[in-house]
């Protein structure tokens, strides 16, 4: 839709940075990943703080019909794709990401870290950078969840949980 590609447009002038600290379990690449046993790596597990431009957890690939947000993910496998556009994402790199939102190229990109996993703590450290005279104050240190506002003041935990369905025909 025109409104997604105008945000899109100003997000990119005014590009931000958001410093936070993410803890979980990244599993295997997805190159290396097989149709079955995905199971967790410890050895992999994430607790860093750093600085993002964006973060989506997504289930499905879809995140509109416009838009392959998550182009690896299989909304049955039990697991989310996340995305973690880095701090060091370029204007050009965030320009490219929303003229091929199409085809999911950006997961490529080397200022996104595209992992699966079944947890994730997202937790905000500080204020957006830079700030702008045009912010709106009553968003300032909130999380945006599918475009509602949550407080960032603590951490967001996103699980997923799995449901087994019995279908008799």
């Amino acid at each position: 839709p025109l409104r997604f590609f105008i945000a899109a447009i100003v997000r990119i002038l005014a590009k931000r940075r958001y410093r936070i600290r993410l803890q979980g379990f990244a599993h295997k690449e997805f190159k290396d990943l097989k149709d079955s046993g995905l199971e967790q790596d410890p050895a992999r597990s994430v607790d860093s703080e750093f600085e993002i431009t964006g973060f989506l957890a997504c289930n499905c690939p879809w995140m509109t019909d416009e838009f392959l947000s998550a182009p690896k993910a299989c909304i049955n496998d039990g697991y989310f794709d996340v995305a973690v556009g880095l701090g060091s994402m370029t204007r050009w790199e965030m320009a490219r990401m929303l003229l091929e939102a199409e085809i999911g190229r950006y997961v490529d990109f080397p200022s996104v870290q595209y992992f699966k996993t079944k947890q994730v703590r997202l937790e905000a450290v500080g204020g957006a950078r830079p700030r702008y005279p045009f912010d709106d104050l009553r968003r300032m240190g909130t999380f945006d969840l599918d475009g509602e506002a949550f407080a960032a003041d603590v951490p967001l935990d996103i699980s997923m949980h799995t449901l087994q369905l019995r279908v008799c025909c």
